[in-house]
């Protein structure tokens, strides 16, 4: 006997005894019992489903377009992704000034995992930089990288990678927080970040390299 529906049993015993006064019972209460039963194995398989995993999927459709009206898709990093976007991250700043070189850029993008997921920026089918997420990290998400190239910046498209990581946290339950770190002579980038909603928290000295600090920023998720 099933303690996970225990209505079918009741209405079993009401209608053990013979003749047609039992027999219409039974007729009347099956439909009542089939339709408990139906509820009470939906919320089961509701209650056993895992909540969906933030950012496990190889391709995104951000439903947002650029300043100039581009489409802004994102896509798990290919190989030829890391190595293109590898070389021109690699002589913009923050990345040129802290001196990281190409082939360790490469070789980070490359690298993707249940734990870290690298992610093209696409505008209009175009690469426009790169994201980089790791979770879980501090009941939420950590903006390992963003990247913008130079000809894509100021369109809106940071913007929507942003809206982007909140919205992918908040799907999956369970995160109170989204973090990240940005160098601290990147003014640019922090002013950015705080019209995103994030505020610091901590001061990080000689993080990367001595003399080059970063500041650790956080925003709560409501």
């Amino acid at each position: 006997r099933s303690t996970l529906f225990p209505y079918t049993t009741l209405f079993r015993s009401r209608t053990g005894s013979g003749g047609a006064a039992g027999g219409e019972e039974t007729r009347t209460l099956e439909p009542v019992a089939r339709i408990i039963r139906w509820g009470l194995e939906s919320r089961h398989r509701a209650e056993l489903m895992p909540e969906r995993i933030p950012f496990s999927s190889d391709r995104y459709s951000l439903h947002q377009r650029s300043a100039d009206g581009a489409v802004i898709l994102l896509r798990q990093t290919t190989r030829a992704d890391a190595e293109t976007l590898g070389r021109q991250v690699a002589d913009i700043d923050p990345w040129a000034r802290l001196g990281s070189r190409r082939e360790d850029l490469i070789a980070f993008l490359s690298l993707t995992n249940d734990t870290k997921r690298c992610f093209t920026i696409l505008s209009d089918g175009d690469r426009a930089g790169a994201i980089v997420v790791r979770h879980p990290w501090l009941i939420g998400p950590y903006l390992n990288m963003l990247a913008i190239l130079p000809e894509h910046q100021r369109g809106g498209v940071g913007r929507a990678v942003m809206g982007w990581l909140e919205r992918e946290a908040r799907a999956g339950g369970g995160c109170r927080n989204c973090f990240l770190s940005v160098s601290a002579f990147n003014i640019a980038a922090i002013a950015f970040y705080r019209k995103c909603g994030y505020n610091p928290t901590a001061f990080l000295d000689n993080l990367i390299k001595d003399g080059e600090d970063e500041i650790l920023m956080r925003k709560l998720l409501e």
